[in-house]
C-alpha cells in the first residue's frame, strides 16, 4: 500500500461507529482494545481494526515508552505506527523515510494513512 494510495482511518468508540466505518468502507480503525471481539467483527466485519491506546492512559514519555516496550515483549507486531499533532511537512518527511506505513492524526496528508 505505501506510495500506491493513501488509506483512510477512524478511531471509533463504539459498536454502532465501527458500523458506520463498515459502511463507509473506512480501511482501518483504531479501536479501545475492550470494543474488539465477536461482536465488533459481527458488526464490520471487513475493516481492519487494531487496538489502540486509550487517550490520556499514558501522561509522561515514559509512560508511553514503558507501555511500548511492554508490547515488545508480549510480541505485538507492528504494521505501522501514528504521526500525531505534528506540521504536515515532518510527518512527510518521516513517512518517505522508511517503509512502515505512517497513520496521520492531526499531522496532515504526507502520511500513508489519514
Amino acid at each position: 500500500m505505501k506510495g500506491k494510495r493513501q488509506l483512510t482511518i477512524l478511531r471509533v468508540m463504539t459498536l454502532d461507529e465501527a458500523e458506520a466505518a463498515e459502511k463507509a468502507r473506512i480501511d482501518l480503525v483504531s479501536v479501545p482494545p475492550a470494543l474488539l471481539g465477536l461482536e465488533f467483527r459481527e458488526a464490520a466485519p471487513s475493516v481492519f481494526a487494531f487496538p489502540a491506546l486509550e487517550y490520556g492512559d499514558h501522561v509522561t514519555a515514559d509512560d508511553y515508552i514503558r507501555a511500548a516496550f511492554q508490547a515488545l515483549k508480549a510480541e505485538a507486531g507492528a504494521f505501522a505506527a501514528d504521526i500525531e499533532v505534528v506540521p504536515g511537512e515532518v510527518a512527510a518527511a518521516i513517512s518517505a523515510r522508511n517503509s512502515m506505513l505512517r497513520l496521520s492524526m492531526g499531522a496532515g496528508t504526507g502520511c500513508d494513512a489519514q
